[in-house]
């Protein structure tokens, strides 16, 4: 009867295990389809537009604004820095390998896989935003925003835009 007893308990034993190890298995493959089919490496390419602006506060011209447009054949830079109005914003040709290095950091961050994010933190009532849209030429597009939410890698491409846009 004891015999019974311990096979009884180390089959049990031996039925876990192999439920932890498969669910454990199942587990890895769900994260590893999340991050590459739910977020996939979009790459961004011959940019027509692109416009990304923060606000810090509630001040007037609180926040900083940059954008490309490709007009008439030319591609416009406006750099407008925080505590500067729209009329007084920097406005620069700009060359096509510029907008390839513009690309090169979007594609850096998969900046494309933020199309759609869309977040806010309705509990912060004086906090910090942002808005990024581009479009391309094959019209692809991305748009997101957040107000006190911020996509994957949030900072660090808010970091190479600023030091990109006030190097033009």
């Amino acid at each position: 009867m004891d015999e019974e007893i311990i096979a009884n308990d180390k089959k049990n034993i031996e039925r876990k295990y192999v439920f932890v190890v498969v669910g454990s298995l199942i587990l890895v493959g769900v994260i590893i389809l999340s991050l590459t089919v739910f977020n996939p490496k979009r790459e961004i390419k011959d940019i027509k537009y692109f416009s990304y602006g923060t606000t810090d506060g509630m001040a007037m011209y609180d926040g900083l604004h940059f954008s490309i447009d490709y007009k008439d054949g030319k591609y416009i830079a406006t750099i407008q820095e925080n505590g500067v109005s729209e009329e007084d914003a920097k406005k620069v040709e700009i060359s096509k390998d510029k907008v390839k290095k513009l690309e090169d950091i979007l594609n850096k961050y998969n900046v494309g896989s933020w199309d759609g994010f869309k977040k806010y933190d309705k509990d912060v009532l004086d906090g910090s935003s942002f808005n990024l849209s581009l479009g391309c030429f094959d019209d692809t597009s991305v748009s997101a925003s957040g107000y006190m939410k911020w996509p994957e890698n949030y900072r660090e491409v808010r970091g190479e835009l600023e030091s990109f846009f006030k190097s033009l």
